[in-house]
């Protein structure tokens, strides 16, 4: 029986294990996903930045520059994806839930437009994360100490194939990552490990960065940093 629930762990030396995200679904038209914090399950939204435009061939790497980055202190909760293409994130605030960023892609979720999400998650020192228990349904990564990864992944209706469409993701130097089905979705993922030059200079946290296929040659591009 498939599970609706999946997590990406990395497991660092003295077999400690130290998660990174998870995805959940609830049934066959919406699923939920987070990263998670460094010091625990819940991550806190450090900041954000103004959304972006790019052309859907560009190849121009994403910078984040600090001065450009609009401060959060939030506990977050989840970000979420809808069959009708509708895309949220909820955090908690002052007791209460709030509602943001929702963003609607050109088409619904069905046989012709059959991923719900593309996004890349770009890690802290793995090892910074909180150590946890591992889990049967976990995917797990083995990284040498003081690595660093950043994670594509896409989101998919299960019965799609997705092996054409990760293949023309894939650059050199990178590695294909975890595989899962969790509830009515798949998760497809590519690796890239990366050292510590290779972070931008923000201190601690985790970026998230998600893109929305907004028109034929448009994408919608969303940045967080999580703590």
């Amino acid at each position: 029986m498939t599970s609706n629930k999946t997590r990406i762990v990395v497991k660092t030396t003295g077999q400690k294990y130290h998660p990174i995200v998870w995805f959940r679904a609830t049934n066959k038209e919406e699923v939920f996903w987070s990263p998670y914090g460094l010091r625990g399950a819940r991550a806190a939204l450090r900041g954000e930045w103004c959304d972006r435009r790019a052309a859907l061939d560009s190849k121009k790497v994403q910078r984040y520059r600090q001065a450009a980055l609009i401060d959060r202190s939030i506990v977050f909760d989840h970000f979420s994806s809808h069959v009708d293409g509708t895309f949220h994130a909820k955090c908690s605030h002052e007791d209460r839930p709030v509602y943001s960023h929702r963003t609607h892609k050109v088409k619904s979720i069905d046989s012709e437009e059959p991923v719900f999400l593309e996004a890349s998650v770009l890690t802290d020192r793995t090892d910074y994360y909180r150590s946890s228990e591992n889990r049967a349904s976990d995917h797990v990564l083995d990284v040498p100490p003081g690595c660093f990864l950043k994670i594509f992944f896409i989101i998919a209706v299960k019965n799609h194939d997705c092996s054409e469409l990760m293949e023309d993701y894939k650059m050199p130097g990178q590695h294909f990552g975890p595989t899962s089905e969790f509830g009515a979705f798949q998760l497809r993922s590519i690796i890239t490990p990366q050292g510590e030059s290779d972070r931008p200079s923000l201190g601690r946290g985790t970026v998230v960065s998600l893109r929305f296929k907004m028109s034929s040659g448009l994408w919608l591009l969303k940045t967080f940093l999580f703590e």
